[in-house]
């Protein structure tokens, strides 16, 4: 059995654990320092920050994953692993150019040699298939097949 990753969900406790409110807990217990003020975080914002610190070195490789899979071309971002049951083996141009841009700002923010040469093969390959596409010429039009 297949499972597809959902992102969504990630995103949505990382924009909780970075600058939302937290409006369910009345206690806050951690605490955090600046340079200029400390700050306290909630026992919810802080266990959630804790776990969506642990899933992210997990979420990268799932996305990192689906950009030239085994079997498709070079640069294809697929949206997931599933064939069947439901048949999800697609490449979307704007979600490819969002995953994209999220690895090329994971190439901004790292020093690792090793990252920065996946990260660049990653990026060269989309740009290498989007031009491709790009090129295709069908009844439909220019670019699609």
């Amino acid at each position: 059995m297949k499972v597809a990753l959902s992102l969504t969900p990630i995103f949505a406790l990382a924009a909780l654990v970075s600058g939302c409110t937290d409006s369910t807990s009345s206690a806050p217990t951690a605490t955090t320092t600046s340079t200029s003020t400390p700050t306290t975080v909630s026992p919810v914002r802080a266990a959630v920050g804790s776990w969506t610190n642990g899933q992210t070195p997990i979420a990268k490789s799932w996305i990192l994953a689906n950009i030239s899979p085994s079997g498709a071309a070079a640069g294809a971002v697929c949206a997931s692993p599933s064939k069947s049951n439901p048949d999800y083996y697609y490449h979307w141009t704007r979600d490819a150019g969002v995953t994209l841009l999220e690895v090329s700002r994971w190439l901004n923010a790292t020093s690792d040699a090793t990252e920065i040469s996946t990260y660049k093969k990653k990026l060269t390959d989309y740009a290498t298939f989007s031009r491709g596409i790009q090129t295709i010429s069908s009844a439909a039009g220019i670019g699609t097949a």
